[in-house]
């Protein structure tokens, strides 16, 4: 168990299962999608707030299984099943199921939600999640795992660049996770709610994950900060004599991604002198682990001095029951939360991660460069594959159109896209510009995006409603999405790196010298990706 964990902990990069994989529908995938009449055209998928928009040949969903699982256990007795579920903790929770190898996932969020004891809602916030080194996959709640099981190895092979030998040899485990979908403005709310100790538990645990594992570009400074609030959890009160720097020297991978740790151990490294370097992160890391315990511990005394006289403390008593009163005091809970509220304002909490590749700016470049797709219910970006890993293009989904090109020729050289097109400026002219991404999981960059953009009209929906039964306008004045504000800054929109096709508002495009061609959103020919040489790199490479 201890392996298969280090294994988890080493790369947290997620990816979504689109509806097209469902391994018992029958027939090929292509063939649940909807048919289009002669003549129709596909259009540019336009996320454009509380505005219609076209999504062509996107499956919103398959249909249950139920009838032929109902069959099934008329026709032979049902053997239960015992399934391990492993949590960020580190933990994992054996729980039986009486449908056997028919349990759900569905079934088993309802399971772990009673046996961890979480609030009857948070069974949105989490999923089950089928986890390799190489791919991770999020499943509905009407997918059956064991069947899953059996199709892994075809979904090594379709969404990753692992070789036979890998895919033939890599075995998934089942782990309880935050849902993709569950947006933030839904998880503030629930927190400010329910105030559950152990959902916030939860999901701290997984917020760290995904921070020393690097998967967030985040500053040295704000690592810094992320890692004093671990420290303060994990060793509890701050001792001047007990942590100091040379006692953390020898644990910082515990609390910081591998790009900040220096080199240790090893017979080179000693040879080199490297086993001995030191950034100074641990002095660092020591004093603000000082600074942030006497700030919470200050802010804790002032809650404890609030609510010493229950009878007449209007705080304390508007939290109801004596657990809500422990936890509103628990040091503890106040520090996950405070490394939540931390990650909150990164616009790329709780993303799904994709791999890709894209064309390189440099005019005599010939390999592509590979790149992260980081996909959330909020926005989309680019980042670069490298640690520490760089923003090279943040967009909200007011800010731009997308389209996914299947490839049309077969082969591991060729790859299906996925286009974004958006608003810019180029020498004080507006021009949209085009970024194509290449990659194996561009369908289910697609898919995700599709199903987000359909989240948040929906929600815009219902705001309408509610704004329209308080005697609200119906609709509210326009708001342009060519303003400064809407369109990507120097600072999310790295135009030294990312290669962009430039058209002017009337469909021309602007003349840029190259030596390759110049390709339009309506091309069908996927070019060929190079090889980078690391299997793992489409897939989930260890960190």
């Amino acid at each position: 168990m201890a392996a298969v964990l280090e294994g988890i902990q080493q790369e947290t990069t997620i990816e979504v299962l689109p509806e097209d994989s469902h391994p018992s529908t029958d027939g090929p995938p292509q063939e649940l999608a909807p048919t289009k009449e002669e003549g129709d055209e596909e259009e540019a998928k336009t996320p454009t707030r509380g505005v219609k928009f076209s999504i062509a040949d996107v499956i919103e969903g398959l249909p249950s299984t139920d009838s032929d699982q109902s069959q099934s256990k008329l026709m032979a007795p049902v053997k239960p099943i015992t399934l391990r579920i492993y949590t960020c903790l580190e933990e994992q929770v054996s729980i039986q199921f009486s449908t056997g190898k028919f349990t759900t996932a569905g079934e088993i969020v309802s399971a772990m939600v009673s046996q961890l004891n979480l609030p009857e809602e948070t069974k949105n916030v989490f999923s089950v999640w089928m986890i390799s080194q190489h791919l991770h996959l999020q499943l509905k709640s009407y997918h059956v795992p064991v069947k899953l099981f059996k199709k892994w190895n075809d979904f090594l092979t379709q969404y990753t660049t692992a070789s036979y030998e890998v895919c033939s040899t890599d075995k998934p485990i089942l782990s309880f996770r935050r849902n993709a979908f569950f947006s933030l403005r839904e998880e503030k709310r629930l927190i400010a709610k329910k105030n559950s100790k152990e959902v916030i538990t939860l999901l701290y645990h997984e917020a760290r994950l995904n921070v020393i594992s690097g998967r967030y570009p985040l500053s040295k400074e704000e690592l810094i900060e992320l890692a004093s609030i671990q420290c303060a959890i994990e060793n509890k009160e701050y001792n001047k004599e007990q942590h100091t720097p040379q006692s953390f020297k020898s644990s910082l991978s515990q609390y910081f991604p591998p790009h900040l740790v220096p080199a240790t151990g090893g017979v080179k490294n000693k040879l080199l002198g490297k086993g001995s370097k030191s950034t100074g992160i641990e002095n660092d890391l020591v004093t603000k682990y000082e600074s942030i315990w006497l700030k919470v511990s200050s802010e804790s005394k002032k809650r404890i001095d609030a609510s010493v006289d229950v009878e007449t403390s209007a705080v304390a008593n508007s939290l109801g029951t004596e657990e809500e009163k422990k936890q509103w005091l628990d040091i503890d809970l106040q520090l996950k939360l405070l490394y939540l509220q931390r990650c909150w304002i990164k616009p790329y909490y709780g993303c799904v991660m994709f791999r890709g590749q894209i064309e390189r700016k440099q005019i005599l470049s010939l390999s592509d460069r590979n790149v992260v797709v980081a996909i959330n219910p909020e926005c989309i970006h680019l980042f670069t594959d490298t640690q520490p890993r760089e923003i090279l293009l943040y967009l909200s989904y007011d800010m731009f159109c997308w389209e996914f090109q299947p490839a049309t020729e077969q082969g591991e050289n060729f790859y299906s896209s996925l286009w974004l097109e958006f608003d810019s400026f180029h020498a004080s002219q507006k021009v949209a510009k085009r970024v194509q991404v290449f990659s194996r999981q561009a369908p289910m960059m697609d898919a995700m995006i599709s199903r987000c953009v359909d989240e948040l009209n929906q929600f815009d929906e219902e705001v309408k409603k509610k704004r329209l039964e308080k005697g609200g306008p119906e609709e509210l004045p326009p708001v342009s999405i060519t303003t400064d504000k809407a369109l990507p800054s120097s600072k999310n929109f790295r135009e030294d790196v990312l290669k962009c096709d430039m058209y002017t508002p009337d469909g021309e495009q602007v003349n840029q010298i190259s030596l390759f061609r110049k390709k339009k959103v309506s091309t069908t020919a996927a070019p060929s990706a190079a090889n980078p040489g690391n299997e793992e790199v489409t897939g989930l490479p260890k960190s």
